[in-house]
């Protein structure tokens, strides 16, 4: 299906739930206000650049920052906050989540870190937006 035909225009297996990266993208493209920015974890990555740059209807996502790839395991809290803490002191601030897995791991960082809005389930996923701390 639409998986696999996504995994073969990017060479390599797609290890997350297209369905869930998708609705999320659709999300976040249709509330994404200037300034914010689209941060893509691992394994949304790939299907975000699908919808971004290859897709029939491209959805309008203004800017995205792929998390930095590094060997170990996925949803590390610490890799994520390294990656939020170059962006924030870039002035990137604002920032949207899209999660095609049901961990709270990344909802429970975020609430931890900065505030937490626009939070909305899909099947087995979620998207929010994350606000940093004033200074």
């Amino acid at each position: 299906g639409n998986q696999q035909r996504l995994a073969s225009l990017l060479g390599k297996p797609l290890l997350t739930d297209y369905a869930d990266v998708r609705a999320g993208l659709r999300y976040v493209a249709a509330r994404q206000q200037p300034g914010e920015t689209l941060f893509e974890l691992q394994g949304v990555a790939p299907v975000a650049y699908y919808y971004q740059h290859l897709a029939p209807q491209r959805l309008p996502l203004s800017r995205a920052w792929a998390e930095v790839w590094r060997p170990g395991p996925a949803g590390d809290s610490a890799l994520v906050a390294a990656d939020v803490a170059t962006l924030v002191a870039r002035g990137q601030g604002r920032l949207w989540f899209v999660s095609d897995v049901p961990e709270p791991w990344l909802r429970r960082w975020a609430e931890a870190t900065g505030t937490v809005s626009q939070d909305t389930a899909f099947y087995r996923g979620y998207a929010f937006r994350w606000q940093a701390p004033p200074e």
